[in-house]
């Protein structure tokens, strides 16, 4: 509020082109209007950035949620297809995402399951899971 006095203030002596106490301008009719107009426009433009910021967030927790699902799905896949053993390149091209990410998932994973890195002939660095074992359901009607 002191910020708009301020420039109510200014916007006072400049159109007016006198010195002026802060009784006067505060005693002046004619001055309110200014004031509730900066304050209308301050408010606009406080709710706007604070609307706009809210939609980017949300948009950005769903792009990172579908990204984070994608993830899951292509590592589990890839778990079973090729024999526990995944690369960065293979999960990146699998999950459809960003590099970066990919790689954050991938050295999260690792870290939970205790994969271990190995390194083939042509050198492509690709890390060995824990064996997925299926469970095979006992059928107890018998």
């Amino acid at each position: 509020m002191k910020v708009l006095f301020v420039v109510g203030h200014w916007l006072f002596v400049f159109f007016n082109k006198q010195q002026t106490t802060k009784e006067q301008i505060t005693n002046n009719k004619a001055f309110m209007p200014i004031i509730d107009a900066l304050l209308v426009i301050t408010l606009a433009l406080l709710v706007g950035v604070l609307i706009r910021g809210s939609t980017k967030n949300r948009q950005q927790q769903l792009e990172e949620s579908f990204n984070r699902q994608q993830l899951e799905d292509a590592f589990y896949q890839l778990l079973q297809e090729q024999g526990s053993c995944i690369s960065l390149i293979q999960l990146t091209a699998a999950a459809r995402v960003d590099v970066q990410q990919a790689r954050q998932y991938l050295e999260r994973q690792v870290q939970l399951f205790a994969a271990v890195p190995e390194v083939d002939a042509d050198g492509d660095t690709f890390y060995r899971f824990p064996k997925l074992h299926k469970r095979f359901s006992v059928d107890k009607s018998t």
